[in-house]
């Protein structure tokens, strides 16, 4: 990813990939904590507040912003004139 505001590229890896990945996909982290902690035998509430942390980072770093500010994306139209 680009952090525009740094001009840095940012790679994530392990669990912070997986976590950005759930976030840029659906939105919401919900059940991931589940997806990362059963299969591996991990405390499931641990998983959750590991996620929560790492979230809280995103947000901390300028890279995710806080739910309800997300910034507004102009949707754009094509428009196309056929003959």
């Amino acid at each position: 990813m680009l952090d525009l505001k740094k001009g840095q590229w940012r790679m994530f890896s392990g669990a912070g990939e997986r976590i950005w990945l759930a976030i840029a996909l659906y939105g919401v982290t919900t059940g991931l904590a589940e997806e990362l902690a059963v299969p591996a035998g991990l405390d499931v509430a641990a998983a959750r507040r590991a996620v929560d942390s790492y979230v809280t980072h995103l947000i901390d770093t300028g890279l995710l912003a806080p739910p309800g500010q997300e910034p507004h994306t102009p949707r754009w139209t094509v428009r196309r004139r056929h003959r």
